[in-house]
């Protein structure tokens, strides 16, 4: 048989057993988006955050992919407490438009993630700047030290050293290393007032640092809070 063919039988099988996935159960979501092919082409699957058992998959990431879902969740009478995302305004404000009970919660991965993309656009922005071919050198690799937790720099490879050497060389970075450390704070308050107090300050240190790429990430935390 050709090789199609066994596609189509395990696809119409998969579709068969997981056309109806109960839901009655379910308080926490997982919202996300992987992608399916070069192009920005994604998909968007929402799962049982408790379970890890994969609820629906809709082709895109725009809001309106998510309408099938919460007609699912209506039909079974759902009582959702809470959904895990990353700060994608599409998802946001489906979920704010379907469940307006419901927490948003923003997960620490993609927080990290997004903050640390700002920080290698700015390495790219200062290595095509005028520098000499030392210096250059001294960025071209820097990218992961500066990606690294402080604590996690590896002294015998002198990670720490050549992480100062990058710092010191443009103040725009450094300061964007040292906001980007400063945050990960946010995840140890034990209450909600101090951690908005904490975020609120961030935010206004990022737009005033002057860097575009802190303050357009500031303005999407303050857009997403």
């Amino acid at each position: 048989m050709h090789w199609h063919t066994i596609k189509e039988v395990e696809k119409q099988y998969l579709l068969n057993k997981y056309k109806h996935v109960p839901m009655k159960d379910v308080k926490y979501l997982a919202i996300d988006e992987f992608s399916v092919r070069k192009g920005h082409q994604y998909m968007t699957v929402v799962m049982n955050w408790e379970s890890g058992q994969v609820l629906y998959v809709g082709l895109g990431r725009a809001s309106e992919v998510l309408d099938v879902f919460w007609k699912k969740i209506r039909r079974w009478k759902s009582r959702i407490k809470a959904v895990a995302m990353d700060m994608w305004p599409a998802y946001i404000k489906s979920v704010r438009n379907h469940l307006p009970r419901a927490k948003i919660v923003y997960d620490w991965f993609h927080l990290v993630k997004m903050i640390n993309h700002g920080i290698d656009q700015l390495r790219r922005q200062v290595y095509q700047d005028e520098l000499t071919q030392q210096q250059r050198k001294v960025l071209k690799g820097s990218r992961w030290i500066l990606l690294k937790r402080g604590y996690n720099l590896n002294a015998s490879r002198k990670e720490d050293q050549r992480l100062h050497e990058a710092l010191i060389m443009n103040k725009p970075l450094a300061t964007a290393y040292y906001l980007k450390e400063d945050l990960t704070q946010l995840w140890h308050f034990d209450n909600k007032e101090s951690a908005m107090q904490f975020l609120e300050d961030w935010c206004s240190q990022a737009r005033n640092s002057g860097i575009a790429i802190l303050n357009k990430l500031a303005n999407t935390i303050a857009r997403a809070r």
